[in-house]
């Protein structure tokens, strides 16, 4: 994600209150993992977990991945490239 972009996301947020930013993602090419980077408006107490849930085109399953924090209100996980 583009890191102007990031910051104007995380701006908005902070305008709104209680949101979850990240870039959303259409497609992804296949072998190749895909980084997502989010930002959690919520105070790092409320937060006991912490997950990204993403499912492959076609299917109605998700699968769940548990996001690390990197940052203050900064968290990443990676969907894998299989």
């Amino acid at each position: 994600m583009d890191k102007g972009l990031f910051l104007y996301l995380l701006f908005l947020s902070s305008l709104f209150g209680d949101l979850i930013v990240h870039e959303k993602v259409e497609s992804a090419p296949y072998g190749l993992p895909v980084p997502i980077r989010a930002f959690l408006e919520v105070s790092e107490s409320d937060v006991h977990r912490f997950s990204l849930l993403y499912r492959t085109n076609g299917n109605i399953k998700y699968i769940e991945t548990p996001m690390i924090q990197i940052g203050k209100s900064v968290y990443r996980a990676e969907i894998p490239g299989e």
